[in-house]
Parts: structure tokens; sequence; C-alpha cells
């Protein structure tokens, strides 16, 4: 309850806005929660009444733009039924085109939030597209030069597949778009497309080059020029390395087009301490001919949960696909520094030395499973957090190597988290059941609140609100053990990861985060939770007029209503509350929790 909150009346709802669309009786296998989608997950309800969430690190579902629902990405090629001499992908929040013979004309065209950009490949010989579900290859559209294009769920990825040394080094494009739409060569060597508001639209990253026996180089780089009106970007590739003897071809050259910055999964080369592999299509974890020693990076935007949920079991999966994994241990450790897409060797972030768990199946081209379920606990609760774990050969010396898919590969096999929970209703919320007695049946759960002091004013009425949860005996709030107030009311959160909203009934409310920075609540949960530039948080309330803010510790520091009426919370050194102020116009009230006195002030 909130201050000037009454009594939430009792009410059951069909479809729990927590949960989602719940059978009348259990289903006799897992069933999908459609309604409970999110672009990175989605939900199931098992048979014996617990829910799973599965979490991927690419996106899996687009919200339609018509019905507003998440449906599955489906990037699969089909005629386009506009302009049937092109191919296009099926579903997905964008859009990407190919043509059906390549021509001097635009090979290649991808579409988001309305804005085109078209790829023509200078010299193109005119060729027939092979079409494979979702990727398109153009055989010798250059002499000794194959292009190949895989649309994933959120990349497409361009390779050029060099035959035979060609002495050609420089492949050249024209970049068709709006007049507002401008391309940038960064620093990093990616080239970023902007829209007319400078949003980003879209990545092109830095190519790399790598042989059919894996050796790699990052000696690829762009360069942007214009001729006239025109855009033209250049991929530079080192001679050096296509005319080096102990190369094997085919050699690959990989530039990617992303449609986000964030990265989500990676390796590291102790070979090759100064480069990054954020692009490539597999993960090395071990010793390997190419890279020495390898170590895998994943990491997940963790997606808001249903309120008061218990997490039972978690655990991490990934696709192995090494034929020679005999007596491997691969170790994942929980990460405890930031990275990002410019990782390497020489700049891995901190790890917890001992490993979280390990895993040493044996298998290749199986899915290949770590239990992490405090790792999830901690991250969900606040205590530790998320940024991501590392996979460790337990043996960095001469022991094989794991080599796993990443979301560079295919959705099927993807890395991904599989977290199992139960709901534990504690609280007042008024889509769980009650009885008259205040008993929740599913749980047992008694509540009683009470009002300890109700204050009308012109502002925010002052109310001392508690609740008692019989099922919440571990937590102490300021009224003792199973008491929760509007007292008590603050956010649990650590450097990056979800928060939990405690509110005053004793209900804890998980927001997820997205890639992007922001908190996520569930359809249906009208909670919205912006954290300031200076780590202080507002959440607005489902009233929409109605905004705390909590330092940067989670604390509660005010209440604003509609009217702009300040109700502000202050606390002794030793964090407990110490008084509570309430400002509106020319009034001022005071008061001095801890001693329980009342000042009123009128100017």
């Amino acid at each position: 309850m909130l201050l000037g909150e009454s009594q939430r009346k009792i009410k059951t709802f069909d479809v729990d806005p927590d949960l989602g669309d719940i059978p009348k009786q259990k289903p006799s296998t897992r069933m999908e929660l459609t309604r409970k989608r999110t672009r990175f997950s989605t939900r199931f309800i098992n048979p014996d009444g617990s829910f799973t969430e599965e979490i991927y690190n690419q996106p899996m579902f687009f919200q339609d733009m018509i019905d507003r629902k998440w449906k599955r990405i489906d990037n699969r090629l089909q005629k386009s039924l506009i302009n049937p001499n092109k191919f296009e992908n099926m579903a997905n929040e964008f859009k990407t085109t190919f043509t059906e013979e390549s021509d001097p004309s635009t090979l290649m065209s991808v579409q988001k939030e309305g804005y085109n950009i078209d790829l023509i490949l200078i010299g193109a010989r005119k060729v027939k597209a092979v079409i494979n579900e979702n990727e398109i290859t153009y055989p010798d559209i250059l002499p000794q030069v194959d292009i190949v294009y895989l649309v994933t769920n959120d990349k497409i990825k361009e390779a050029l597949i060099l035959k035979a040394p060609t002495g050609q080094n420089r492949f050249s494009f024209e970049l068709k778009s709006p007049a507002n739409v401008t391309a940038r060569l960064e620093t990093n060597g990616n080239i970023s497309i902007l829209s007319p508001h400078n949003d980003l639209l879209w990545i092109i990253e830095k190519p790399y080059l790598v042989d059919s026996k894996g050796i790699y180089s990052n000696d690829a780089n762009f360069a942007i020029r214009k001729e006239g009106n025109r855009t033209y970007i250049d991929l530079l590739v080192d001679l050096n390395f296509l005319n080096n003897p102990n190369m094997s071809y085919p050699i690959t050259v990989d530039p990617t087009i992303q449609s986000s910055l964030s990265i989500r999964d990676t390796f590291i080369s102790s070979r090759y301490p100064q480069n990054s592999y954020s692009s490539q299509a597999y993960m090395f974890t071990g010793v390997t001919p190419s890279y020495n020693i390898t170590r895998s990076l994943v990491r997940f935007a963790l997606p808001p949960l249903p309120s008061n949920c218990r997490i039972t079991s978690a655990t991490f999966q990934a696709y192995q696909i090494n034929t020679n994994i005999t007596n491997a241990i691969i170790d994942l450790h929980r990460i405890n520094s930031s990275w990002g897409d410019s990782v390497t060797w020489n700049s891995q972030p901190a790890i917890l030395p001992t490993s979280e768990s390990s895993a040493s199946p044996g298998t290749f081209n199986a899915f290949w499973r770590w239990e992490i379920t405090k790792l999830i606990q901690d991250w969900y609760n606040g205590t530790q957090a998320n940024y991501g774990i590392m996979l460790k050969n337990r043996d960095e010396t001469s022991a094989p190597y794991g080599f796993f898919t990443t979301k560079e590969n295919t959705a099927t096999y993807e890395p991904r988290i599989t977290l199992t929970y139960t709901v534990d209703p504690i609280g007042l919320e008024e889509y769980w059941h009650r009885t008259e007695e205040g008993i929740n049946p599913s749980n047992g759960n008694l509540s009683l609140s009470e009002t300890d002091l109700f204050i009308t004013g012109r502002g925010i009425p002052l109310s001392i609100e508690r609740t008692y949860n019989s099922r919440n005996t571990i937590e102490k709030g300021v009224f003792g053990y199973g008491w929760s107030s509007n007292l008590d009311v603050r956010l649990t959160f650590a450097a990056t990861g979800p928060i939990v909203y405690s509110d005053s009934d004793g209900t804890k409310h998980y927001f997820g985060e997205s890639l992007e920075g922001e908190y996520l609540t569930l359809s249906g949960v009208y909670l919205d939770l912006v954290k300031q530039t200076d780590g202080s948080f507002i959440l607005t309330l489902p009233d929409k007029s109605t905004k705390y803010l909590f330092n940067a510790t989670g604390k509660l520091q005010s209440i604003t209503d509609l009217n702009m009426n300040v109700t502000i919370f202050t606390y002794n050194p030793s964090g407990s509350l110490q008084t509570i102020t309430e400002c509106f116009k020319s009034n001022v009230k005071h008061y001095l929790w801890n001693c329980w006195l009342y000042f009123h002030h009128h100017s």
C-alpha cells in the first residue's frame, strides 16, 4: 500500500497480468504462455504448476506493429509478394530483400524503421542466386569470388568467399540510402548508419579474414569515399595474408550488418591478445591450434519475472560441435566486471576464481549444460551484478577444446538460459485471491493489514500502514519480522542486472533489463522505472501521476503527486528513517518518525 492509499478490494482475475493466460487446469505437457514473450525470452507453464523461462542471447521474437503481439522470428527467404524477382525474409522487425539474379542494380536491401539502405557490388556479374533456408549465395559473382548472405535474428552476415588468389584485395559497394541517412566510419573500424535524428539504425562491423583451416586475421578494413552525390564503401583486405603460402583457400572475408551495439557472446585468444572476435560464429574454450588459449564470454539481458517468484533451478546451455572433446572439463565462472564488443585477452574482465559449475559430457553436436541456480538467484535478487559468465577449460595446457556456437550462427543452437520458478503469492496484489479472513488458498499465507496513522491535507495524505504476511517472517521491516509497511518501500539492485521493487504490502516486483540500459516490467504490470544520471531512480505508479524517487542505494527519498505536492523522507547515519516532511504551497508539515512527534508550520 502507498501513502494515502486505501485498502485494496479483493478481486480474482481470469488473466493474471503477472503470469499471463493461465489454463483452468494444469497442462499435461509444457505449454507456452505467448502473451509473456519478450524480445529475448518466452515463458512456459509446466504440468506441476511451475513456470519455465527460456532466455536467449539474440532476439527470438519481434513485436508486430499491427496487432502489437510478439511473434516468432522467421528469417527463411521466400519470393517477394510485391516483386517476384526478389527474395525476402519472412518475419522480423527488419525486412531484407535480395535479387534473384545479381546485376549492376541493388544486390541487397534492408529496411528498418522506414529507412532503406541498398548495397550494390561494383563489377558484379549476372548470376542466379541459390537459396538455402535463410541463406542466399551468388556463386562466382566476381572472378573466383562467391558472396553469401545469412539472415539471422538481428544481423545480416555477409561473407565474401575467395576461392583462389586473384591479386584483388579491394571490393567496393555503392551504398544507396535516403539523403538524410548518413554513414560514418568509427575509430574501431565499424561503420554506423545513422537516421536523420542521429539515431543508430545499423552497424556494419569491421571485417575479418579466416582461411579454411581457421587461421584468423584482423587485417581488413573499411573506407568510405564520395564521388559526386554517390557514397561508396571499400572493403580493403591485407594482400600479404591473401598471398601467404601458408594460408589455405578458400578464404572468407566477413563483414556483418547488425541492428544493435550490444555484444552478447565472444571469445578471447592468448595468441592474438589485442584482437576481438565478437562477430564470429563460434566460441572457443581451451587450447586451439590457431588461437592457443581461448576463453568464452556470454552475457544475457534478463527479462522481468512474476512478482514473488522463487527460482528453483537454472541452467546455462551451449551447443558444442568439436568431435575431439573427450575428457575436457569446461568450468563456468561468474564475471565480476564489465566488458564490451572490443574485449580482448589483454582487456578481459575479472572473474570469480571459484567456478560456479562444470560440464564434461564429452559429446559433440549437442547442448552442454551448466547448473547456475545460485548465480541466477543472486542476479535477480540484486545481490550480484550481471556481467555474464566465462567458460574456461580446466586444463589450459593441452586438453581438447570446446567449440560452441554463438548468436552469430543460428537461433536453433545459440546459447540460452533456462530457469524454473514457482510463484508464492505474498502481499495484497489485487489479482491474487484471498478469503475474507485474508488467507490465500494457494499457499496458506495469512495477510493482515492495519492503518496506524492517517492525516489528510492539501497534498498527499500521510498514512502509516502495515501488513503482516505469515509466510514472510524471515525479513524484518520497521515493525519487526513478518511486517511490511509503506515505510519499508525500497529498491534492491547491483551495478547491473535486474532490480527488485519491494512494495508496502510485502510483494516483490522484478524489473528486467534491456541491453540498451532500460528496465522492463511485465505486460499488464503498469510500473515504470527510469534510472537518472546521478544514479537515482524514479518509479511511476499505475496512476501515471504518482512518482517515487529512490536514491542511488535504493532508499525512498520522496513522493510527488500530480499537483507537485511532495513528501520527503530523511534517514539517520545508520540508515533508519528519521523524518517525514510534507511540502505543498505555503504549508510545511514535519514529522519526527522515531519519536512519534508531529509538528506543523504555517507561514
